[in-house]
């Protein structure tokens, strides 16, 4: 069953609901996608609280969010994975002595949805190894779905011609996909909700402090790319140095050479700030990192 919190307004919800009908390729009526619909428009403005300072509609939200999954039996609030499009694609490279090499984000400001996916897929064909925070479960099944539906070919990410320890094979290894989030919950053997964010901050890294992934739809109607895309080479970062402390961790790194990638790291990203002007993100988000 699909949740969806709506009334904000009450039209949007309709308009939403057709174009789910009118998207979904059913012959019949009991072919078409269960929807539980909660439509509140007493929710507190959005516009009103990010522009004006007005109350914030979280609470609201989440008690509304809390309603629906108790209407569907606890099932997930989060879209199918079909239904997702990418917007933005940030990527991070590093060398094998993890330094940063290069971070950009190829966003909807600058590319159709086709050109972001294949230049993600192309990317990737460089790629040793693929380091994420919940990639197996959302990111790379996204990407797939998308190349899927533009009918692009990714043999070497299905690794055509190999036995199943590849980047989309075998879950337990991280030769080739090492998601972090899988990793440290113990591939799902301990019930881990500790999100980047709350693991960013753990370690000292600003977590989101500006933007989370629920404000990135409104940013897009707004057409606010360059925020979307700054938030999104954001979190391809704390991914990065998150990883790094797992490196650490597991004993593949010692302290002097964890400390010697995070001072690279920051060195990297003060260069990178200093060449962008004042309203900068990078520089505000060097000044929320704590060492």
């Amino acid at each position: 069953m699909l949740g969806v919190i709506g009334g904000m307004g009450p039209l949007a919800t309709a308009d939403f609901f057709r174009k789910l009908i009118d998207a979904t390729p059913a012959n019949d009526d009991d072919e078409h996608i269960p929807v539980l619909i909660h439509s509140v428009p007493q929710i507190p403005s959005r516009p009103a609280a990010i522009l004006r300072g007005g109350e914030s509609p979280l609470p609201a939200l989440r008690a509304a969010r809390d309603r629906l999954l108790e209407q569907s039996n606890q099932q997930s609030d989060f879209f199918p994975v079909p239904f997702h499009v990418p917007i933005a694609i940030a990527t991070l490279q590093a060398d094998d002595n993890y330094r940063i090499r290069s971070l950009g984000c190829a966003g909807a400001d600058r590319f159709g949805e086709i050109e972001m996916v294949t230049r993600f897929w192309q990317i990737f064909e460089s790629a040793q190894v693929v380091v994420s925070f919940n990639g197996r479960g959302f990111d790379f099944p996204v990407l797939e779905t998308r190349a899927l539906k533009h009918g692009l070919s990714i043999p070497r990410y299905f690794g055509a011609g190999q036995g199943g320890n590849t980047y989309r094979g075998n879950r337990y290894s991280i030769a080739f996909h090492f998601d972090l989030c899988d990793f440290l919950s113990n591939f799902g053997a301990v019930h881990r909700r500790g999100s980047l964010d709350m693991l960013a901050k753990i370690i000292g890294l600003p977590g989101k402090y500006m933007i989370a992934g629920e404000d990135v739809e409104y940013l897009f109607r707004q057409g606010r790319h360059k925020e979307i895309n700054q938030y999104c080479m954001t979190d391809v970062l704390q991914t990065f140095l998150l990883f790094l402390r797992v490196e650490l961790l597991r004993g593949r790194i010692d302290r002097t050479a964890y400390d010697a990638a995070v001072s690279a790291a920051r060195e990297d990203l003060t260069q990178r700030a200093a060449g962008g002007g004042t309203d900068n993100f990078l520089s505000e988000f060097l000044s929320r990192w704590q060492l």
